[in-house]
């Protein structure tokens, strides 16, 4: 692995990256780039002369629209696609969560100071990738799972279709959950 500044016309994002970005969240990150600048390299690997981005996609995004030539990029040397794609669950993954009460104390004294909308924060327990190949990968009968996706506008429309489902707090469940939080609906 080594690091260097490159051209960012050299940069590729991913075909397959699987991460994703709401256009609110996309602003608060070139807010945040605009602020404190470029501090954290981009992880990429070397293919045909380009470089290919697997951790950092949405940053690399970011940065071409506001206008950088050149960042720092870290090369690690990732040949299969099973490489690819440890290095960018390794990139994003979230080790770490925020204690609510501490952070609070932290942050409370500067809350006047401190752009407090460019934030956000995990205060739970990261999910672990077994958990989401359990609950959305293949059935054991090896017939693929059907999901409906819904999507909605902004966190406020989350919340108010996960009420009137009956799922507050949760992003997905299963059929078998559906149907009874659908039987049990007054007419």
């Amino acid at each position: 692995m080594k690091i260097k500044k490159v051209n960012i016309n050299l940069l590729e994002c991913w075909e397959k990256n699987p991460r994703a970005v709401k256009e609110r969240d996309f602003e608060r990150l070139k807010r945040q780039i605009r602020r404190f600048g470029f501090y954290k390299p981009l992880i990429v690997t070397e293919e045909q002369g380009k470089y290919i981005v697997l951790g950092g996609n949405v940053r690399l995004l970011a940065l071409k629209e506001l206008g950088f030539h050149e960042v720092e990029v870290s090369i690690v040397d990732a040949p299969t696609e099973k490489e690819k794609i440890e290095y960018s669950l390794s990139d994003n993954d979230r080790v770490g969560f925020y204690q609510d009460q501490q952070l609070a104390e932290l942050v409370y004294p500067f809350k006047d100071e401190i752009q407090i909308e460019d934030f956000k924060v995990d205060i739970e327990e990261p999910i672990s990738l077994s958990a989401i190949l359990e609950e959305f990968g293949p059935s054991k009968s090896s017939e693929s799972r059907k999901l409906i996706t819904i999507i909605c506008e902004d966190e406020e429309e989350l919340f108010e279709i996960q009420k009137l489902l009956g799922m507050e707090g949760k992003k997905s469940i299963k059929a078998k959950e559906f149907k009874q939080i659908l039987n049990n609906r007054e007419p």
